[in-house]
């Protein structure tokens, strides 16, 4: 995601192929949003990387 195009700081990338779980708990706030297409190629990277 770009900055111009969101809330966060930093220019950022979604890596699928290198997923993790979190505890909720190190999770200490919202820091951006995903637009409609930016979640659509999102899933689309999941089902692919994870063969759904």
């Amino acid at each position: 995601m770009k900055r111009r195009r969101g809330s966060l700081r930093k220019d950022s990338v979604v890596n699928v192929s290198q997923l993790l779980t979190l505890d909720e708990s190190c999770l200490t706030g919202r820091v951006g949003k995903l637009t409609d297409a930016e979640s659509n190629e999102l899933d689309a990277g999941l089902r692919l990387v994870l063969s759904l």
